[in-house]
């Protein structure tokens, strides 16, 4: 992937006159738009509506209002050019014989190779997940496989880069989710790819004010995108007393260990050994977190404020 110089751009086929679930329509616009893009070699195909948010895609929320999108709908299919530029189609996919007879239109049209056809004849029919690299088939997804849940979240341009949002923190999705969402997302080819860098809040205030909408956990990955990930937080009086409580699955701590486990994998420690003296332990009092984490750039990371 080339840097261009420019942010990324989504081009959405119903935002281009396209009707939802018209296959035809989707290649009418893939035809249209297909000059805007440089090389495309990449190519995510999707079965269930649903299954294009397991791998980052989720469609604005302006798209749901405007156009009458089921929530938790994602495209069928993505093209991925070498700029990062990309152009995703709502009815063609690999759900259905319609959809995959669509996909295989565009798909030929940019020279990807075709798998071998399945017992019905179609190559694409029936998978819930199929990923193209270089023009060739690199993964594929059988329909039944067990998959982590979906959070709800949004796909968004922002400050240049291409930027992923999940909620955690609405109920749903549990910690183990979470931990296998991001499984996904570092894979070779997955969002991130390999992590470059990561930025850990103390809360969502704090990540407020730093213009990450209340996302405690930010990622970034060679990919040149990035993950935001809003979690839940501990419990306080407010939230105890029914005012703001958030109904999310499991405990705060389930949600803590996977970052822990995040910020292991780059060497860096969230969560130093309790190493406070007798009296402190004594009165109860106990190291606050460190308000800001980032990797790299921080050595040693954040350090821990003093004990209170």
């Amino acid at each position: 992937m080339r840097a261009s110089g420019r942010p990324p751009r989504i081009w959405i086929d119903v935002e281009q006159g396209a009707a939802f679930g018209s296959p035809g329509d989707s290649v009418r616009v893939f035809e249209e738009l297909r000059s805007c893009f440089g090389a495309v070699s990449e190519a995510w195909l999707f079965g269930r509506t649903a299954a294009a948010s397991l791998r980052g895609f989720y469609y604005p929320p302006t798209v749901h209002i405007k156009f009458g999108i089921p929530r938790g709908n994602g495209p069928h299919l993505v093209l991925i050019d070498e700029f990062d530029d990309q152009l995703w189609l709502n009815a063609a996919g690999c759900g259905t014989r319609e959809m995959a007879a669509a996909a295989i239109t565009v798909l030929e049209t940019l020279d990807f190779a075709m798998p071998s056809t399945t017992p019905d004849g179609s190559p694409l029919d029936g998978a819930d997940e199929m990923h193209f690299v270089d023009r060739h088939l690199a993964t594929t997804r059988p329909p039944g496989q067990p998959v982590p849940v979906a959070p709800p979240g949004k796909t968004f341009v922002r400050n240049g880069r291409l930027a992923c949002r999940m909620d955690f923190d609405k109920g749903g999705v549990s910690a183990g989710d979470l931990r296998e969402l991001w499984t996904m997302a570092i894979q070779p080819d997955g969002w991130l790819a390999a992590v470059s860098e990561l930025t850990l809040y103390d809360g969502r205030i704090r990540s407020e004010q730093s213009g990450h909408d209340g996302c405690q956990l930010i990622a970034g990955g060679q990919s040149g995108r990035e993950l935001w990930l809003r979690l839940p937080e501990p419990d306080d009086y407010d939230r105890l007393s029914g005012s703001r409580r958030d109904h999310y699955v499991g405990a705060f701590t389930e949600y803590r260990a996977v970052a822990r486990a995040i910020f292991a994998t780059v060497g860096v420690e969230i969560d130093p050994p309790d190493d406070r003296p007798w009296r402190e332990r004594i009165l109860g009092r106990h190291r606050a977190p460190a308000e800001v984490i980032h990797w790299p750039g921080d050595d040693p990371p954040a350090a821990v404020r003093p004990v209170t």
